[in-house]
């Protein structure tokens, strides 16, 4: 699948801007979501459309269950980040970190930001990490790396670029 809108950025990585629709009715959608290619150097326009074409239309066609997937392994860890952030939210806590039951709680809190497509490849398809704005956490926000529509790992923010 070709990769509409890649264009390298002045600091040598290239960029491209994606409307991913199973994240509209989250937290600041519908909206462009930035995509990074994480790339070499020397790679060019063609080499990064060459190296994740395959992932591109991966992410675009399974959406929804890597969404789901997502969802689901934040849900699991939920309970342990209210938690660790109990004493941090003080007074905002109830409001920034509710208790959730159902993965649908999560578009109030949670907007995705950018996409990270790592050089790291499995199978034909890139490892992904996906940034999360939060509401309980606007400075750090929430990370996801993921290989096809399997969550690999969550932390903060960083966790979608740093693994």
């Amino acid at each position: 699948m070709t990769i509409e809108n890649l264009t390298e950025g002045e600091f040598g990585y290239f960029g491209a801007t994606v409307n991913l629709k199973a994240w509209n009715n989250f937290l600041n959608g519908p909206k462009e979501i930035d995509i990074i290619f994480v790339n070499s150097e020397g790679d060019t326009i063609k080499n990064i459309m060459q190296k994740f074409s395959s992932t591109y239309g991966y992410i675009i066609k399974n959406q929804n269950s890597i969404q789901r997937d997502m969802l689901d392994f934040l849900l699991n860890e939920y309970p342990y980040q209210r938690e660790d952030y109990r004493d941090f939210l003080g007074s905002n806590f109830k409001k920034l970190m509710p208790s959730i039951n159902h993965i649908d709680e999560f578009s109030n809190l949670i907007g995705l930001s950018t996409i990270y497509f790592r050089p790291e490849i499995k199978d034909g398809i890139a490892y992904v990490g996906y940034q999360f704005y939060c509401a309980w956490d606007e400075e750090h926000g929430l990370g996801f790396i993921t290989h096809k529509d399997e969550t690999l790992d969550m932390g903060g923010a960083t966790s979608a670029f740093n693994f």
